[in-house]
């Protein structure tokens, strides 16, 4: 890897959709920072959904040592009220770029004065209200409840994510990790099943499910504990449903 063929490495410090709140290990992350410095490549972290969300305001805060080059951030800036992205580059990057030519960024719709206006309410509501703060604690809380009711149904592979950006794997056997048929659509039932209970839940099959699948939990960050243990025992009914007919259909051992 050189810098005449690589301009940048851009991943996710906490996978979103992709991967369902996978975490990127410190020691992966000080690896490609190091390999990005060595052979002059620029670190770009994706955090158009991890910003916010995952007890910190950036998820590149919990690695110092790892500090990318640019962040892209998305979603939580605008909290869903105004279309609002931004990009955070290194004071080290700006200059360079500056005594290149310049930084120089344009687009139609650039400081529109609307979605910064409500930009801004969101970071003050954030901080007045310290919603990040509580992401840490309500995530640490979710992934506890979540953790206990993997102990109680083996259709759980995995509890992984950070905050309030949690991922749970949906898989055939837990000691394996083998994948449900594509046929059994587990996913879709559990989602399914969950609004009948009154619960709406994200999740992804990768390729039909032959790369596994898994739900995705990112609640507001306002959420109290209460509500925490409401959704996890929605999910537990839901799970209880879903085990029976796949069992019933012989796609799940009983």
């Amino acid at each position: 890897m050189v810098p005449d063929n690589v301009l940048a490495f851009i991943m996710e410090p906490v996978g979103g959709t992709a991967t369902g709140a996978n975490v990127a290990p410190e020691s992966y992350l000080r690896a490609v920072r190091e390999i990005c410095t060595r052979h002059d490549v620029f670190l770009v972290f994706d955090e158009v959904m991890s910003a916010t969300r995952t007890g910190k305001f950036l998820a590149a805060q919990h690695t110092p040592d790892a500090r990318p080059d640019a962040i892209v951030i998305a979603k939580g800036l605008g909290a869903g009220y105004v279309p609002l992205a931004a990009t955070a580059v290194s004071a080290e990057l700006l200059e360079r770029l500056t005594s290149n030519g310049g930084f120089d960024l344009s687009h139609t719709y650039n400081a529109n004065p609307i979605s910064c206006a409500a930009g801004c309410a969101v970071l003050d509501e954030m901080t007045e209200r310290g919603l990040i703060e509580n992401g840490a604690v309500m995530g640490r809380e979710l992934t506890k409840q979540l953790q206990g009711l993997a102990e109680k149904w083996p259709l759980i592979g995995d509890v992984r994510g950070r905050g309030l950006m949690v991922g749970v794997e949906i898989v055939a056997d837990r000691a394996t990790k083998a994948s449900l048929p594509g046929a059994a659509n587990a996913t879709g039932e559990i989602r399914r099943v969950a609004m009948e209970n009154g619960l709406l839940i994200g999740g992804r099959r990768l390729n039909g499910g032959a790369f596994g699948e898994f739900l995705m939990l990112t609640p507001a960050l306002i959420i109290t504990e209460a509500e925490v243990t409401e959704i996890v025992e929605r999910l537990d009914t839901t799970l209880a449903t879903v085990t029976k007919r796949l069992q019933a259909a012989g796609y799940l051992s009983a």
